[in-house]
């Protein structure tokens, strides 16, 4: 008797329920969680393939299920038996490559026979989700549309005037700032010429105190700048 090579199917739900496959002994011991995925696989190939496929009963005991191997009833191509049903033949078959390490990969053929006994009970699944479509329940939800490309032509123009923009402002600033300079200069030489206006009048008093009081003062035209403009006073 030959057993129906099914390694399409565990490579198709693999990659359907990633996150079942991902979690499958992981850790061992057994678990909703670990069991999910060798159920869902028993229970497609139970009710679409064969119905002689079902769940491992490891060492012979039902109420511990294999997390990575599926049992093929009333062929033994190893050895084993199943005790709970008067020591009918069975087939052990290892699915998951392994399993709980870093890298497992879907796998098909006879693991055993168990040790010390060759014991292996067969365990009917029960159903999981919509068998029609390939094991059921909720397949891995397809990847959303990748989005358009941004536009950037309309954000580099407006760079570009803001750029604009700037340098017309610098230009402007230069202007101002050349027309502080200049009247900085400006305000610079009519302080000067201011202070040497008061000391020519400081010592033009200073020649009327000395003289007598029957002296005529004679004094010399002066000629100098006051606030940037030319100017001439003359004795009367």
């Amino acid at each position: 008797m030959s057993i129906p090579n099914c390694k399409h199917i565990v490579e198709d739900l693999a990659a359907k329920f990633p996150q079942e496959w991902w979690s499958a002994h992981r850790p061992s011991g057994g678990g909703p969680e670990t069991e999910a995925f060798i159920r869902r696989l028993a229970w497609v190939l139970h009710s679409t393939v064969d119905p002689r496929f079902g769940l491992v009963g490891k060492r012979g005991n039902p109420d511990d299920i294999s997390d990575d191997a599926i049992c093929f009833d009333g062929f033994s191509a190893l050895g084993d038996v199943d005790p709970t049903r008067g020591n009918v033949p069975v087939t052990v078959l290892d699915v998951i490559g392994g399993a709980g390490g870093p890298n497992p990969t879907p796998q098909w053929g006879p693991a055993g026979p168990a040790t010390p006994r060759p014991h292996a009970a067969w365990v009917k699944p029960v159903p999981v989700g919509d068998s029609s479509s390939g094991g059921g329940g909720t397949p891995l939800p397809a990847p959303p549309p990748t989005p358009p490309a941004p536009d950037l032509s309309a954000i580099t123009k407006r760079l570009d005037a803001l750029l604009t923009a700037i340098s017309e402002i610098k230009a402007e600033l230069a202007v101002v700032r050349a027309s502080v300079d200049a009247a900085h200069s400006e305000a610079s030489t009519a302080a000067h010429e201011s202070t040497q206006a008061a000391i020519r009048a400081s010592d033009i008093k200073k020649q009327i105190a000395n003289l007598p009081a029957s002296s005529a003062p004679t004094f010399p035209p002066y000629e100098g700048s006051f606030f940037g403009r030319r100017v001439r006073l003359e004795p009367k």
